[in-house]
Order: structure tokens, then sequence, then C-alpha cells
């Protein structure tokens, strides 16, 4: 076989609301850049409570864990490195969840690291959405199955949900979740599909924030999706 490797070079941008609410024209990102190298800065969440921004990267050759915080510092210091761009900072903003080696890793805020030892490999960090409670993936029989797992007692809770690309818990306890279909779902028991948000991942990773829903698609669309009003809305075209 013949193979082509491509290295990506994807930055952090950071953007104002108020660019979307006053429809302003964005025609270049390069002022909006927070954090960049010459490799990839992927998947940037904001620290509850606090000022810092976690991520990852491939600046020193390998995935590592990042916080920004008006300058970047180099959180995690494994050999392996993080083997999944999805992180998850805790309900407190003091810990944040990754995965390395097939094992929830998680965390402090000065380096201070614990693995997790679990029965099952896990794929990837969902989100961190109480206290002792993980949203996670893992490989079961070769399909990315959705997990609770309690990270006080190292025990998983499978969701029966398989093929899963992302997914989250919402302020009601609803659970949102997006398949290697191109499908976008509600609830776990009895799913409904949501076919306003069908293909329109340009990335397989949506925000879900007070109610509403935001991507990206394929047309660079960033849009928003209200809950509560089956509504959908491009934010903005960006370039």
């Amino acid at each position: 076989f013949l193979a082509t490797e491509v290295v990506a070079d994807t930055d952090l941008v950071l953007l104002s609301k108020e660019l979307f609410t006053e429809n302003k024209e964005i025609l270049l990102l390069d002022r909006y850049k927070l954090a960049r190298s010459n490799l990839s800065e992927d998947m940037p969440k904001f620290q509850p409570f606090g000022e810092s921004i976690a991520y990852t990267s491939n600046r020193t050759g390998i995935r590592q864990l990042w916080l920004f915080n008006k300058e970047s510092v180099q959180l995690s210091q494994g050999v392996y490195g993080l083997q999944s761009k999805s992180i998850a900072w805790s309900p407190a903003g003091t810990r944040i969840a990754g995965v390395s080696e097939n094992k929830v890793q998680i965390w402090q805020i000065d380096g201070y690291s614990q693995k997790l030892e679990t029965k099952l490999h896990i794929e990837s960090v969902m989100q961190w959405y109480s206290v002792n409670e993980l949203l996670v993936t893992a490989i079961i029989d070769g399909h990315s199955t959705l997990h609770k797992l309690n990270i006080k007692t190292n025990t998983m809770k499978n969701l029966g949900l398989k093929n899963i690309l992302w997914a989250n818990y919402g302020n009601n306890g609803q659970l949102f979740y997006l398949t290697r279909s191109g499908k976008f779902w509600r609830n776990a028991i009895k799913p409904v599909e949501i076919p306003e948000l069908n293909n329109q991942f340009e990335q397989p990773s949506a925000v879900y924030n007070s109610e509403k829903l935001y991507g990206i698609n394929n047309a660079r669309q960033l849009w928003v999706y209200s809950i509560h009003e089956d509504t959908l809305e491009v934010l903005s075209t960006l370039p």
C-alpha cells in the first residue's frame, strides 16, 4: 500500500459573541488567534469559575495537555501523551480529565495527575457532568460505546449506545449525542432524532450551553440550535 500522511496546523481562535449579535462580517481570523504553533492545537475548553483555557497540542511532537492564561503552559508530561483530543473540566474547574494509554487520567492545575484503573479501555472523555461522574466512550467489540464512569468507585455503566462521536448531558439531565451516521439524537432510553442537526458537523463535536447547541458545518457556518424552540440559526459564515 502507498499512503499519504497529513500534518495539520490548527490554531485556537477566540471570538467575541458581540461579533455575531452585531452581525459583523469576519474576513480574517489572524487577529483573533489565541494560541498557535506549526502543529495542531485542538478542542479548547473554558475553565468553569476561572480564567484559564485547557486544550491539547502536538507542538512538542506528541499530544499533551496545555493551559492558556495570557500565555501557554504545558500541564501534562507523559511519555505517551494524550490519545484523544477530547478533554473535560471538572464542574468546579479545579481538575481536567483526558485519556492516555487507554485510561482516564485526571490532572490538577499544579500538574499532579492520577490514572483510573477500569476494566474497559477508554477511548475518549465526553463530559465531566457531576462531581464524581464522567461521560466516556469505551471500545466494545470494535464499537465506540457510551458509558457513565464513577471516578470514586472506578465503576462503569453501559448506556447501550454505540458508534458515538459526541455526547453531553443537558441541564435537565437529558442526553444529546451524535452518531457515526451523521445523525443527532436526544434521550437514551427512547431516542428522538433531531433532523435539523443531521450532517451539520464539520468536526464530530458540538457545544452545549444553556439549552442551546452550537456547531460548525462543512460550509463553515457557525450555527446555534435552540432546544426549547426547535430552531436552527446561522450566526456567521467564518473565513
